[in-house]
């Protein structure tokens, strides 16, 4: 809704605001979570201290007011997030459903792709285990089991993507004693008309920077046909400093680059 910029400069005004009214009252929280416009909070004075905290948070903007749901039966939703009150004093916590959750999904007969379908099972699964502490997984794996089944997907699919979602926890919280280097991977952001361009890697010894050698590689073989410029390096004696090069215009499509080249050569004659 609206412009992409309105939830970074509400964010942006929620810190101010919870900044200020938190350090504007003589008892705070003991912890104090937002995301978004849902807060969860730990309060350690009292009833009454609770409700005065309420109205001092509603009392700092007109536009603004605040809600409050207490724990019931020692547990208390946040999110997606069932937050439970242990006997020790720690916190526990499951998946949450509100009470009006079918557990209907997508289902298997559906005319869907199957990338879709496993999607779908991949991201239950996943969340069962990133929103589960230990002694909740069983029973929220059997919960989840039940539910794909009600949708029609087998029992081994379900099986098989909880499987390779433990492997993978696995491997990431074992410790490597081999000395093997971690691999880290950047990613190239994609720009509206641009392209990769097809540097002469295989076939040319032309090359500008150590830059180039890696789109080289990314560009995969040789094409001349793709690139004017390279296919002129290639062949002619001399070669390009691409360093030194400035981009005149820029243009998307063949046409518009064709005009684009005829209107600059019609000037510069």
């Amino acid at each position: 809704m609206g412009s992409p910029l309105s939830p970074v400069i509400a964010n942006f005004y929620m810190e101010k605001f919870e900044k200020s009214a938190i350090e504007t009252i003589s008892k705070k929280p003991k912890l104090w979570l937002r995301y978004v416009d849902d807060t969860f909070v730990i309060w350690q004075h009292g009833t009454q201290e609770l409700n005065d905290f309420l109205r001092h948070l509603n009392n700092q903007h007109r536009a603004i007011k605040f809600r409050m749901e207490l724990e019931k039966n020692k547990q208390i939703p946040f999110l997606d997030v069932l937050v439970k009150r242990k006997e020790d004093g720690g916190l526990g916590h499951a998946v949450y459903r509100k009470a009006t959750h079918t557990d209907r999904y997508l289902n298997s007969l559906s005319h869907h792709h199957p990338a879709q379908k496993a999607s779908l099972v991949a991201t239950i699964v996943h969340r069962a285990y990133e929103l589960s502490e230990a002694e909740s997984l069983s029973a929220e794996k059997k919960h989840i089991m039940t539910a794909l089944q009600k949708n029609g997907y087998k029992r081994s699919v379900v099986l098989k993507r909880t499987a390779k979602e433990e492997k993978r926890r696995l491997n990431h919280s074992e410790i490597r004693s081999d000395g093997e280097t971690t691999k880290i991977y950047a990613t190239i952001p994609y720009i509206a008309g641009t392209k990769v361009p097809y540097w002469p890697t295989c076939r040319s010894s032309t090359r500008a920077s150590a830059v180039e050698d890696q789109l080289c590689s990314l560009a995969g073989p040789f094409r001349p046909e793709k690139s004017a410029i390279a296919g002129y390096s290639s062949i002619m004696v001399h070669s390009i400093e691409f360093d030194e090069t400035k981009s005149l215009a820029r243009s998307v499509g063949y046409w518009g680059r064709v005009i684009k080249e005829a209107i600059e050569i019609w000037m510069k004659s």
